[in-house]
């Protein structure tokens, strides 16, 4: 019997179902596919203090991003890291090359001068470090930094811990519908691949699994996807 089932084992779903069962719930993880596979695999990993809300004068929201962004550095120096941005200047740009120059030092005082100072460049500085970049239509540029996550852009080990009786994990399954009971439990029925070896997920068999779960209010309803025939 599971308290909660928690569809999606991307970067939200894995967190969520991790930070539930930490707190004793007993949950359930269902992924269609691979954890992080989806949207979570296309993250930059990135992890800034919101520079270009500066643009629209969001102060407070740079202030907030900029120290969860020093806390992080702060909390684990060898996961987080500063990282350098090396940003060009086309001349006729709406917004001067000064001007953002001040608007980068601006974000380096927010973020409380954690990170390396942010330094103007001139377009000889530009040709002699780096002299790969084309310099036409330029009037210099500007360095700042931020701070990223190295390594692969998957969802946290959350999603790939042994599963337990209290957090099942079912990786390669789809949630089909949930049933509401006439008692406090609802009947989920999971969609398991009987044949999923070298094929896309169209081409795959699929079988009903039940699951069951409490049920303190309506659970939402989820339409069946639709899955093409293919020949064997």
């Amino acid at each position: 019997m599971l308290d909660v089932l928690v569809v999606g084992g991307g970067i939200n779903g894995a967190v969520t179902a991790a930070a539930l069962a930490a707190r004793g719930a007993k949950v359930g993880l269902v992924e269609k596919g691979d954890f992080g596979s989806s949207t979570s695999q296309e993250s930059s990993n990135l992890i800034w203090g919101g520079v270009k809300y500066l643009e629209t004068i969001e102060l407070g929201l740079v202030r907030k991003l900029c120290r969860s962004r020093n806390e992080l550095l702060r909390s684990f120096p060898s996961s987080v890291r500063e990282i350098r941005f090396y940003a060009t200047h086309a001349r006729g740009f709406r917004h001067g090359r000064w001007k953002l120059m001040l608007g980068v030092l601006l974000y380096w005082v927010i973020g409380l001068f954690f990170t390396r100072r942010p330094r103007p460049l001139s377009l000889s500085t530009m040709a002699k470090e780096e002299p790969v970049l084309a310099l036409e239509g330029l009037d210099g540029g500007f360095e700042y930094s931020d701070a990223y996550l190295p390594g692969s852009p998957r969802s946290p080990s959350a999603g790939r811990q042994p599963p337990t009786d209290d957090a099942p994990v079912f990786p390669l399954s789809r949630h089909r519908r949930s049933l509401r009971s006439s008692t406090r439990t609802s009947r989920v029925l999971r969609e398991a691949p009987t044949k999923m070896i070298d094929r896309p997920p169209s081409c795959r068999s699929w079988r009903s699994v039940p699951l069951r779960v409490k049920a303190n209010r309506e659970l939402p309803q989820f339409a069946h996807p639709s899955t093409s025939r293919c020949e064997s």
